[in-house]
C-alpha cells in the first residue's frame, strides 16, 4: 500500500511516518510512505492511481492543502484524502474535495490507527471487487493502471505504449508478456501480436481492423480476424444482455 505525507511541518510530519509505519508493523502490513514538504512537490510527483492514501495538511506556505487537493482530484479519484489540521475552520472547503475524514494535529496515534482501519476496509472492498490494476516505472516513477482505465496496450520498439480512458498515454520501457501475463478479465483481447484492447471501449471490429471509441485503430491478425471479431461480439452481446 502507498500513502503520502504532504506537510510543511517536518517534525509532524516525521511523527506521522513513525505512527504508519508503527501501523504496518503492528498489523503485519506492508505500507511505503513518501513525504512532501509543500503542495507543489506533491504535485510535481503525482501521477494518477500511484497512492492508495494521501494524508494532507490544509494550512501550509504556498499553496494551501485545499487547492493542492482539488488539483489532485482532478487526475485521480480514487485515492482516500484525509485532511490533517490544527483546526476545523476550513473544513467544508476540505470536504467539496472528498475527503474521506481529518486528523487535528498532533494526531493521536490511536485516531490514525482507526482512521487506517477504515481505509484499509475500503480498500479491501476494492480489491474484492476485482478493482485490479498493472503497475509500470516511468521516468523513475511508479505508475499504477487499473484495468478498468486501460483501453490498450502496444508494442513499439523496446516499449509499450499504454492508453487510458482520461487520454492520458505511457511508454514504460518493460515487456509485452510481463505487464499483461496477469491480465485475466474477459473484456481483455488480444488482437495482433503485442497489442492488447479491452473491449468496453471497443468501437468496431470489421475487416481486419479494431476501431477504439478514442478514433485509433490497429490492425487484427490475418489468421484470425473472424475469430476475434466473434469474441468481440460475443462479449458485447453478453454485456448488453446483462444490463
Amino acid at each position: 500500500m502507498n500513502t503520502a505525507i504532504i506537510d510543511d511541518d517536518s517534525m509532524l510530519a516525521q511523527l506521522m511516518h513513525f505512527t504508519l509505519n508503527k501501523y504496518a508493523a503492528e498489523h503485519n502490513d506492508e505500507i511505503s510512505t513518501s513525504v512532501f514538504d509543500s503542495g507543489e512537490a506533491f504535485l510535481q510527483n503525482f501521477v494518477p492511481n500511484k497512492y492508495d492514501i494521501v494524508f494532507m495538511d490544509i494550512y501550509m506556505e504556498g499553496m494551501s492543502g485545499v487547492e493542492t487537493a482539488r488539483r489532485m482530484r482532478a487526475l485521480d479519484n480514487e485515492v482516500i484524502l484525509i485532511f490533517l489540521t490544527s483546526s476545523d475552520e476550513h473544513m467544508p472547503d476540505a470536504f467539496s474535495c472528498h475527503a474521506f475524514d481529518y486528523l487535528l494535529k498532533p494526531a493521536k496515534p490511536e485516531r490514525v490507527y482507526r482512521v487506517m482501519d477504515d481505509c484499509l476496509e475500503i480498500i479491501s472492498k476494492r480489491i474484492s471487487s476485482n478493482n485490479r490494476y498493472i503497475e509500470f516505472s516511468e521516468n523513475h516513477r511508479e505508475v499504477r493502471v487499473y484495468l478498468r482505465d486501460l483501453v490498450s496496450l502496444e508494442v513499439n520498439n523496446h516499449y509499450v505504449y499504454i492508453t487510458t480512458v482520461n487520454g492520458t498515454e505511457y511508454h514504460p520501457k518493460q515487456s509485452f508478456s510481463s505487464l499483461t501475463k496477469d491480465i485475466t478479465e474477459e473484456n481483455f483481447l488480444l488482437i495482433n501480436r503485442g497489442v492488447m484492447v479491452n473491449m468496453d471501449y471497443v468501437a468496431n471490429i470489421s475487416d481486419g481492423e479494431c476501431i477504439l471509441k478514442n478514433k485509433s485503430s490497429f490492425p487484427v491478425k490475418i489468421r484470425e480476424k473472424n475469430a476475434i471479431q466473434k469474441q468481440w461480439m460475443d462479449y458485447t452481446f453478453r454485456k448488453k444482455s446483462s444490463l
